[in-house]
């Protein structure tokens, strides 16, 4: 994945940016991500592919309740840095219920 310009913001970021960073931060790469998406459906299907991966290879609990969709279709003003603050926020809630179920 290649970006033109600097990014000033992180609310600049599109789904498929954060998933970079993801992958870039944790040294990874998610499988089933389209590296050129060109619509919205394609955003959505790499974001599920994240949750997917992050669920099954890093959590070890399922993220189904976490939409795909709800986090692509976050309004631009807000922009990524929404997106980042509710995936982590779900993804936290996910792993203290997972580990308040274990005991």
């Amino acid at each position: 994945m290649h970006f033109d310009d600097r990014i000033s913001s992180l609310s600049e970021c599109t789904p498929n940016m954060f998933i970079a960073v993801f992958e870039a931060m944790l040294g990874v790469r998610v499988p089933g991500v389209d590296r050129e998406p060109r619509d919205l459906a394609t955003h959505e299907a790499n974001m599920q592919a994240l949750l997917d991966f992050m669920g099954e290879q890093l959590i070890g609990a399922s993220l189904d309740h976490i939409s795909a969709r709800g986090i692509c279709q976050v309004p631009t003003p807000r922009g990524a840095a929404h997106r980042a603050r509710r995936f982590c926020a779900r993804a936290r809630t996910s792993t203290r219920l997972r580990t308040n179920r274990l005991g």
